[in-house]
């Protein structure tokens, strides 16, 4: 037996080292798309008499220097005092908090709708919670914040019109002020994760009462809610974990809009302000600040798949471990 999940254990290892050598393999790659793709924009745009090949050789000569600035310099914006690395530390946790509050908002009142779904199935709270999720989720993230800003702001005056942000001299709002600034853009990000959420848990409930697990726990003298909740619960985690870097990644586009929308100090409203010149009233490419906001975003997705795997893996090893397709 010891044997057995000594080997169990290695083949999990081995199975996260691959994936974890995969995932960054797709960093690097993500990484050279965007650094070529925004250093050739921005020369395309402000360079003429240049071929594309040309162009090409530029942008490979300077990858060095860009790098050593961007990792170990001062890497200077055109509209900011800040330079890259002291605004990217100020405006990440922003965004980061913002869509980590909505994701884990989302996942629990999900799990709730979706499992009072499944014990009472057709019933007129099932009928209401699927009209309800179904009409949430068919209406963009980034119009429910312009309507709850209306109902909440404009006419009930409960919450904040905009996020809270002071001048820098002045430092950070109170927590409170801050707090009531991210009811608005979380509940606004939420509405189609907890749909999507539900609607896949009360599926996978509803398809396991049927069988043999459920029908053993009624042998042994188990409530159908009981049985549901011990037994079958635990069982339809996987497909819901299949789904979490889906919604992480919906979630982190959307939010793009949202912040934007919402006025959030996060990096979509930085990179928004530091591609649009106010004084010409155009855009263009800022490439530092471009290959930041990217990779910070691609960062996120790659670690909520690796996290994704890990628990895949941890809770039945023989799906991906044994398994040669």
């Amino acid at each position: 037996m010891l044997i057995h999940y000594w080997g169990v254990g290695m083949a999990m290892v081995r199975y996260l080292i691959v994936r974890t050598i995969w995932l960054l393999l797709i960093f690097v790659i993500i990484f050279l798309i965007t650094y070529y793709a925004a250093r050739v924009s921005h020369l395309v745009i402000w360079t003429r008499g240049f071929t594309l090949w040309e162009i090409l050789q530029i942008v490979t000569e300077e990858f060095s220097e860009f790098m050593n600035d961007l990792l170990f310099g001062v890497v200077e914006q055109r509209q900011s005092s800040e330079n890259v690395r002291e605004q990217f530390v100020r405006t990440a946790p922003v965004s980061l908090f913002l869509v980590s509050v909505a994701f884990v908002y989302s996942f629990i009142v999900g799990m709730m709708l979706g499992v009072f779904s499944a014990m009472y199935p057709k019933s007129l709270f099932d009928n209401v919670v699927s009209s309800i999720t179904l009409f949430f989720a068919s209406i963009p993230a980034y119009l429910w914040v312009i309507g709850l800003m209306v109902y909440f702001t404009w006419q009930r005056d409960w919450l904040p019109g905009i996020y809270p942000n002071y001048p820098t001299d002045l430092g950070p709002p109170p927590l409170s002020l801050q707090a009531l600034g991210l009811i608005i853009p979380v509940v606004a990000l939420s509405f189609y994760p907890i749909a999507n959420f539900a609607q896949l848990l009360r599926a996978e409930l509803i398809e396991q009462s049927t069988s043999e697990t459920m029908l053993l726990a009624k042998a042994k003298g188990l409530t159908p809610k009981r049985a549901m909740l011990k037994h079958l619960l635990p069982n339809s985690f996987i497909p819901l974990i299949r789904q979490l870097p889906n919604m992480f990644t919906f979630m982190l586009f959307n939010a793009f809009l949202v912040e934007v929308a919402y006025n959030v100090p996060g990096v979509a409203r930085w990179l928004f302000d530091s591609m649009y010149h106010r004084s010409f009233k155009q855009f263009f490419m800022d490439p530092p600040v471009v290959v930041t906001v990217s990779m910070f975003y691609a960062t996120l997705m790659i670690t909520m798949t690796f996290i994704s795997d890990f628990l895949y893996a941890l809770i039945d090893p023989r799906i991906h471990i044994h398994s040669k397709k």
